[in-house]
């Protein structure tokens, strides 16, 4: 099973989840970079209901490890799965996740307009090959 850290992104608190609380979705995110770490601390921040379990990096978990191995294989920093294991990389996640938070659901109105998307993806390119040029550049 996914290592269930909902308290902070590197696991400095633990969630018990019961069975009354079951999360929807595991995320899965590179929060090695600061920007990536900053949104998924403010996603945590807003999950109200639990709806997530962020997944931990250093987990000796099976699970956790197959979905980290697998984002990082990904060209995008996030990897979002929900109970039936379908997966959304990216900005395709995005939705999924405004539509799960309380507050967030009028946005995803805005996802129905045209071109919303293709700009979405747009920036998150920018912002993730930026990410992963900067890191290319501090790795000896």
């Amino acid at each position: 099973m996914v290592d269930e850290r909902n308290s902070s992104v590197n696991g400095a608190q633990d969630v018990q989840t019961t069975s009354t609380l079951q999360s929807q979705y595991k995320v899965a995110c590179d929060e090695r970079c600061p920007v990536v770490h900053g949104l998924a601390s403010m996603l945590q921040h807003w999950d109200t209901r639990n709806a997530f379990v962020f997944v931990d990096r250093n987990s000796p978990q099976e699970e956790a490890r197959q979905l980290i191995s697998e984002l990082d294989r990904s060209n995008w920093s996030l990897l979002l799965v929900d109970n039936d294991g379908n997966k959304f990389e990216g900005p395709e996640a995005i939705p999924m996740i405004l539509k799960t938070l309380s507050m967030g659901r009028i946005f995803v109105v805005l996802y129905c307009l045209p071109g919303t998307m293709l700009l979405t993806r747009l920036a998150y390119n920018l912002i993730s090959q930026s990410r992963k040029r900067a890191g290319k550049l501090v790795t000896p």
